[in-house]
């Protein structure tokens, strides 16, 4: 498990990745947002899976993407990812995708999550304890806490 507030991931380009031109298409950067937040939730010891099991889910709300550089087919990408809200019942975290050893910025990027309970469908004014106690810690400084 892992305490540190800024999760990394790192990923090979691939083929599927890019636009006829060769170049990363809007939409795999999106589904590598979505790869880096659930690898994150993992690396602190919860899985979306459990959560849902337990009745809740995390929908994004709200994304936002900023594409500063193309990324080219064959490049090794690293994802930074940090929780910077934590208030329920929102959860939000940001992003950058950077290349060639986090030396060139790609994009930059945030999505806001509700935490709603499944059966009633509605969002929850307090966070499971499982979520509060795996997440809460790694909340960077200067983030939004209740």
């Amino acid at each position: 498990m892992t305490t540190d507030p800024i999760h990394r991931l790192t990923l090979p380009v691939y083929p599927h990745d890019t636009d006829y031109g060769g170049i990363v298409s809007h939409r795999a950067i999106v589904t590598w947002l979505e790869m880096a937040r659930i690898d994150f939730v993992r690396s602190v010891g919860l899985e979306f899976a459990h959560l849902v099991a337990s009745g809740f889910d995390l929908p994004v709300i709200e994304l936002n993407v900023r594409y500063l550089r193309m990324v080219p087919f064959n490049a090794q990408i690293t994802l930074l990812t940090q929780l910077v809200e934590f208030r329920a019942p929102r959860l939000s975290w940001s992003y950058t995708v950077h290349s060639e050893e986090e030396r060139i910025l790609h994009v930059t990027a945030r999505s806001d999550h509700a935490i709603i309970d499944r059966e009633r469908g509605k969002p929850v004014r307090r966070f499971p304890d499982d979520l509060e106690e795996h997440l809460r810690p790694l909340l960077v400084l200067g983030g939004k806490a209740d």
